[in-house]
């Protein structure tokens, strides 16, 4: 079932594979993960330059994006929670 899921995500182009990048001063070792998004599937997903987004971990190893300008969008038409 949880294979089906993902596959389908990939037919439609709404998932990706990303390497986590080290980033910092490998000398002082002051290394820290980083992930970069960038792409035209951002924008398909309702993410658009200039606006400004919420991350939150939601447990170990699962984080949450959300447009804030999304949200905003929908409270003012009454559609969040």
């Amino acid at each position: 079932m949880q294979q089906e899921f993902i596959a389908d995500l990939r037919d439609r182009k709404t998932y990706r594979s990303l390497k986590i990048e080290a980033d910092g001063d490998g000398w002082a070792r002051k290394i820290k993960p980083k992930i970069r998004l960038k792409g035209n599937w951002l924008e398909r997903a309702g993410f658009r330059p200039g606006g400004r987004v919420k991350v939150t971990s939601v447990m170990v190893g699962v984080m949450e994006i959300r447009s804030e300008d999304m949200a905003l969008a929908e409270t003012r038409r009454g559609l969040a929670p």
